[in-house]
């Protein structure tokens, strides 16, 4: 008897020998497979705790529907930012801008680096005449809302110490916050992350298996399920009832944001982007000769007014772009990412920025 347990080890051993070979074997070809067929670059971004998902430095990537279809490229800095590199002590005469928000700030879309909104500020104000230079810089990442906004402004903004702070606001920024994907800043799955294997799971299975959504406490996910049953009237109607919460909980984060913006001795703007079907309300309401253009505005300006409120109670300067868009119409929406401007689109909000700016005498530096 005891003779044979012996051969048992030795062919279970070499049992559990052969399948591990076989999945190194089999999961090394998929990686190989997965790298030539273009998939192996690692991630574009990774999760900072103090403030959320963040892009990594010094690196170019292609923007992308999620049915992959390309869209813009993006330089990204030294900073994991958009937009040129800039410098941590000033020249003479230079004030600064920054331009906090979501993809609407960052420039997501149909767009090139020098067609975003604060690229596009940024030729007005280098063709401006006076003896202030103005630098604009774009803090603004895709899918941030008030809360990582609030946190990108206090550790990485803040050092620049900005004059002006232009806060993009869209209405999905009301949404339960998410600070992005977990645990890639070190260790493992820091480069596990980096295999074709999980870019390709990433970029194909990821949001068809929610086994694998982001872990949250019970009352973030519970506003998640609510947000998401309801989003279309949360993010049209902020008096609705099964609004008030949502819209509530930003507005202190603004307020957060604009308590620490002062302490610094900045001034901040508050930015209102419209959403296309406000735009396409108003271009069918024209076109049918139902209503003025202002009379289709304010049916569908919800959300408009609600900012200007706060902005008011705050003591903030605020600006209403939804007039700048409907100027321009639907083709300020892009093609392929009709949720997000085209170039035409994020130029006519630069335009309505600078002459806002300008008008106010916010843009004289002292």
């Amino acid at each position: 008897m005891t003779a044979g347990h012996p051969r048992r080890w030795q062919r279970l051993s070499w049992g559990v020998g052969i399948a591990l070979g076989s999945a190194i074997v089999l999961v090394g070809g998929a990686e190989l497979l997965l790298r030539a067929a273009g998939y192996g670059r690692g991630p574009a971004r990774y999760f900072d705790p103090q403030i959320g998902f963040r892009f990594l430095p010094d690196q170019t990537r292609s923007m992308g529907r999620r049915d992959g279809t390309p869209l813009g490229s993006v330089a990204f800095n030294e900073l994991g930012l958009r937009g040129p590199v800039w410098a941590a002590d000033r020249a003479p005469g230079e004030r600064r801008i920054a331009c906090l928000g979501d993809s609407f700030t960052f420039g997501w879309g149909e767009v090139h680096d020098g067609e975003t909104w604060p690229a596009l500020l940024q030729e007005r104000l280098r063709r401006r005449e006076g003896p202030v230079r103005w630098t604009t810089m774009n803090f603004g990442v895709p899918g941030y809302n008030l809360w990582n906004s609030t946190r990108m402004y206090r550790r990485v903004a803040r050092p620049f110490e900005p004059d002006l702070v232009l806060v993009g606001f869209f209405a999905n920024d009301v949404a339960p916050r998410d600070k992005g994907p977990r645990h890639t800043e070190s260790g493992p799955l820091y480069w596990a992350g980096r295999t074709a294997l999980a870019e390709a799971f990433h970029r194909l299975l990821r949001r068809r298996i929610s086994y694998f959504d982001n872990p949250d406490d019970d009352a973030t996910v519970d506003a998640r399920r609510t947000y998401r049953a309801h989003q279309a009237v949360i993010l049209t109607n902020p008096g609705a009832e099964v609004a008030a919460p949502f819209w509530e909980r930003a507005m202190g984060e603004l307020g957060e944001l604009v308590t620490s913006v002062r302490a610094d001795g900045g001034r901040v703007v508050l930015l209102g982007f419209p959403q296309r079907s406000q735009v396409a309300h108003v271009e069918r309401s024209v076109a049918s000769g139902r209503c003025s253009a202002g009379e289709a505005m304010a049916e569908v300006n919800g959300p408009q007014e609600r900012l200007a409120a706060e902005a008011q109670r705050l003591g903030v300067v605020w600006l209403d772009l939804f007039d700048a868009f409907c100027s321009v119409g639907l083709t300020a929406f892009g093609d392929l990412d009709s949720g997000h401007p085209a170039p035409v689109g994020y130029s006519a909000a630069a335009g309505a920025i600078f002459g806002h700016l300008e008008e106010l005498g916010l843009l004289r530096g002292s």
